[in-house]
């Protein structure tokens, strides 16, 4: 018995810096969020941003998205 996913997961996504502040990232954030409400989603896990990128947060704010999760990177020397 497979179990639907609850969520799309979109781990990365990435505008190339000449296209930054040119509305193409709200532009393909609110094309991922109508294909995934057309399959029947209800919200979506958006990417993985680290804590050195400034305009990710921002734009998702913009949009409407809440932080929900926080993930931590370990190095350990081997």
């Amino acid at each position: 018995m497979r179990r639907q996913p609850e969520c799309p997961a979109v781990k990365s996504v990435l505008v190339l810096p000449e296209y930054w502040g040119t509305g193409v990232s709200a532009l393909l954030f609110a094309e991922l969020g109508s294909r995934a409400k057309a399959k029947g989603f209800k919200w979506m896990d958006l990417s993985l941003t680290s804590e050195d990128n400034p305009h990710t947060p921002v734009l998702a704010e913009r949009m409407g998205a809440k932080l929900y999760k926080r993930y931590r990177v370990y190095r350990l020397s081997i």
